[in-house]
């Protein structure tokens, strides 16, 4: 989750430095990182992989605010779902199948643990 929170906090500064420009509109994790690093804000040896060595997904686009990101770890089995339980009102991720999701500068679906 700290990949993903580092990720998602250097995507946060490249729309503040950019902010016309929105999230970067990269293909995948592969050219957001690309994309952070020709900005500066993330090294090239970033890490794209969650904790199973699945590779994170990245999406954008836009929302009613405006523009939006979002960084998903698809869960130990690497599929998209299933979702998350509510629990008190919060997405909170209960099997490691289930996906962790950060979005727009903070994580919406977590690990009751880990948040």
């Amino acid at each position: 989750m700290e990949r993903m929170r580092a990720m998602g906090e250097a995507v946060v500064l490249y729309v503040m430095d950019n902010p016309a420009w929105g999230p970067p509109r990269a293909g995948g994790i592969s050219g957001l990182v690309d994309a952070l690093t020709r900005h500066g804000i993330a090294e090239s040896k970033i890490n794209m992989y969650d904790g199973w060595g699945n590779l994170l997904i990245y999406e954008y686009g836009r929302s009613i605010n405006g523009w939006s990101f979002t960084i998903c770890s698809y869960g130990s089995d690497s599929l998209r779902g299933p979702v998350a339980m509510i629990t008190d009102g919060k997405n909170i991720v209960h099997h490691s199948d289930e996906d962790i999701i950060y979005s727009n500068g903070s994580f919406v679906q977590y690990p009751l643990e880990k948040r």
